[in-house]
């Protein structure tokens, strides 16, 4: 998708994946940016708790971002990258 595709739908930031799902150890989130850009990167229990918050920095196109979830318990999950969320399962 071209820069102005995503300026004319208001989205700088595309979650193209996050593996593996269900999760244990640790989960690889794929993100499309339009722009260089520092993006705050949170997850969320299922009871809407953030449990997790950290910062990264996207590059224009592909992104790889690799996040510990070793210290989560079992359960669903929300996963906040700037605006956009994307849900993933972690299990034992």
């Amino acid at each position: 998708r071209s820069l102005s595709s995503f300026l004319r739908d208001g989205t700088l930031i595309h979650i193209t994946s996050i593996r593996p799902n269900p999760a244990q150890d640790d989960i690889e989130i794929n993100i499309h940016s339009a722009l260089n850009q520092d993006v705050s990167i949170e997850i969320y229990n299922a009871l809407g708790v953030r449990v997790l918050l950290d910062m990264k920095n996207l590059v224009v196109g592909e992104n790889k971002l690799h996040l510990d979830t070793k210290r989560l318990s079992s359960g669903m999950y929300l996963v906040r990258v700037g605006g956009v969320s994307q849900s993933f399962v972690k299990v034992k």
